[in-house]
């Protein structure tokens, strides 16, 4: 393997990781939003229960709860393409090195 191969495989790889490092920052902020989002919703739900409770009344917050349960499944689905693209990116960096040490 010469010289070449091995520089070409390592800047290869540096800007396979550099992007997958922007990649994993994109997903991890829309994960904390969506977290946040779930927090203000649970916040207001707990608030029209409360005012329902003080004026003698019932509220059904079943869609209030369908919605949190939405953002839940949101975020669960932000992380589990977040985790892929790090497998993806990885094995790409592994071939980079086995490609470039057979030559």
């Amino acid at each position: 393997m010469g010289l070449m191969d091995k520089v070409s495989a390592g800047i290869k790889n540096v800007d396979n990781k550099i992007g997958a490092d922007i990649d994993e920052s994109k997903y991890n902020s829309k994960i904390r939003e969506l977290q946040k989002e779930i927090e203000e919703m649970k916040s207001k739900l707990g608030d029209r229960v409360y005012r329902a409770f003080l004026k003698g009344e019932t509220f059904d917050g079943k869609k209030c709860c369908e919605d949190i349960k939405a953002k839940y499944a949101e975020t669960d689905k932000t992380e589990k393409e977040k985790q892929e693209m790090i497998a993806t990116t990885k094995t790409e960096r592994e071939n980079n090195r086995k490609e470039a040490e057979k030559k």
